[in-house]
């Protein structure tokens, strides 16, 4: 791996750390994960249309590429909504010591387990390793692994295991789109950011219809930090 792409997968990385904070300490909501999808839909339309502009065609067709973008719009609303669902579970384990690191590391040791079983990779002895060491990376992050097995846990768990299954799905799904429909990765993520937006407004108008508008009014207070909390 080149030292900018080493570069790029650590910035990547804080980045998720952050916004996963973030969406703990603003107490979640369908208003913030739309408000959340619609920005980085507005962020990545300036990039994205200029690469289509530029002459970028879809191999496969467009409804096909379509269909790809659509999908990974599918799979990352149903992971947000389960991540949302299990930082929300206080009481029930939806701490953020124990909901991330579990639901991140589940994720690449069933990608690893589908690719194999899918697709017909051959994962090498280091992968394999390298998988394992994040899954006991997880544990030792949870500060005390004893309570992942508790009662008082098993919600905030059974959502973060959950969600580790949705992070395998949409990491297969992407990688195919990219890999195989040959989307250029921005035009991908900001197209399914866009189907998630359409899929994610609908929803969240019929199920919260003030949902938007609250989350819009409180953002900076929870999210913050207001001045009582200084």
């Amino acid at each position: 791996m080149s030292d900018g792409a080493l570069l790029l997968v650590v910035t990547a990385a804080f980045l998720h750390a952050a916004w996963n904070y973030l969406l703990k300490k603003c107490g979640g909501g369908l208003g913030v994960l739309t408000l959340s999808a619609i920005t980085a839909s507005v962020v990545l339309t300036p990039f994205a249309p200029f690469l289509i502009w530029q002459g970028f065609s879809f191999p496969w067709g467009v409804w096909a590429s379509l269909g790809m973008i659509t999908g990974a719009g599918l799979l990352h609303m149903v992971y947000f909504l389960l991540l949302d669902r299990a930082y929300r579970s206080v009481g029930s384990g939806g701490d953020l010591s124990v909901v991330y690191p579990l639901a991140r590391a589940t994720g690449p040791l069933l990608t690893i387990v589908a690719a194999t079983l899918f697709f017909g990779e051959h994962m090498t002895p280091i992968a394999v390793a390298g998988a394992v060491l994040i899954g006991v990376s997880a544990l030792i992050l949870t500060g005390d692994p004893r309570k992942l097995f508790s009662r008082h846990a098993s919600k905030g768990v059974g959502f973060a295991l959950l969600c580790g299954g949705m992070i395998a799905s949409y990491t297969l799904w992407d990688k195919q789109a990219v890999a195989l429909f040959l989307i250029p990765p921005v035009v991908f993520d900001w197209g399914a950011n866009v189907a998630r937006v359409m899929m994610l407004v609908p929803y969240t108008k019929l199920r919260a219809p003030q949902a938007m508008g609250h989350a819009w009014r409180d953002h900076h207070m929870r999210c913050s930090g207001s001045r009582a909390d200084r």
